[in-house]
């Protein structure tokens, strides 16, 4: 299983989440089953990151993007949230930003970590690193330390420092030893929902299990564009109906 159908699984059971969040269920079986589209998508980010030729166009290309998705996750973000009419607020203020802003803060790391960290014979350097790294994780998820700001990126600090992790780390056991704890501190089980909700990202390590370590069919795009056109496509279905 190569990067490539990995993305595939990931955007279908994404589609599945999404329609569960716009089209509620109960018991909200989609929604469950939409957790193991995050670790997968967290996984492929942190390995394209590893093997990408020039991380300052991947950065560019991810930030571009990130600003494309502002609108549509936002009306998408409302609506899951609120029975109500999308307005100008709702529109152009936005208080959540997508898993891409999520992403660019894991690119924007592993960025700092190369330009720092690799320099071996200056310490000084590597803390202005971790000092920067963190700076960045806390950006996505200011309320971690109290600071109140009111926006908060998907899946927040923990969701942008995992495919950071998986980037560290060459061996896939370790890969996925980062996922589980990380998806194990996302979804502290605090109740029987919670817990079911960490048991279906678990899945997702089945799918990484198979995951062979080649690229696949190229898909560069693929994903910047599904991502904000299957959203647009599902808020248009909900106001129509």
């Amino acid at each position: 299983m190569n990067t490539f159908v990995l993305k595939i699984i990931a955007m279908v059971i994404m589609l599945i989440d999404h329609i569960g969040a716009l089209f509620p269920t109960d018991p909200q079986i989609l929604r469950l089953i939409g957790r193991i589209s995050f670790p997968l998508f967290a996984f492929c980010v942190g390995i394209g990151l590893k093997h990408t030729r020039d991380i300052k166009k991947y950065i560019f290309r991810m930030f571009i993007f990130a600003l494309i998705t502002i609108i549509p996750f936002n009306m998408f973000s409302f609506l899951s949230r609120v029975d109500g009419d999308i307005t100008f607020r709702v529109i152009f203020i936005p208080t959540d930003f997508s898993v891409m802003f999520t992403f660019l803060a894991s690119a924007l790391c592993v960025y700092i970590y190369q330009n720092t960290f690799l320099n071996k014979n200056n310490n000084n350097l590597k803390l202005f690193g971790v000092i920067m790294i963190g700076f960045v994780l806390i950006l996505c998820e200011p309320s971690v330390i109290n600071i109140p700001l009111d926006y908060a990126t998907d899946y927040g600090t923990l969701g942008a420092a995992l495919p950071f992790f998986v980037y560290l780390f060459d061996d896939k056991k370790m890969q996925m030893l980062m996922i589980a704890i990380f998806m194990a501190l996302i979804y502290v089980p605090t109740s029987l929902f919670y817990l079911g909700l960490l048991v279906f990202s678990y899945f997702s390590l089945i799918f990484i299990y198979y995951y062979n370590g080649e690229k696949g069919r190229s898909s560069k795009y693929l994903f910047y564009i599904f991502y904000p056109l299957h959203m647009l496509i599902l808020v248009f279905i909900r106001i129509l109906i």
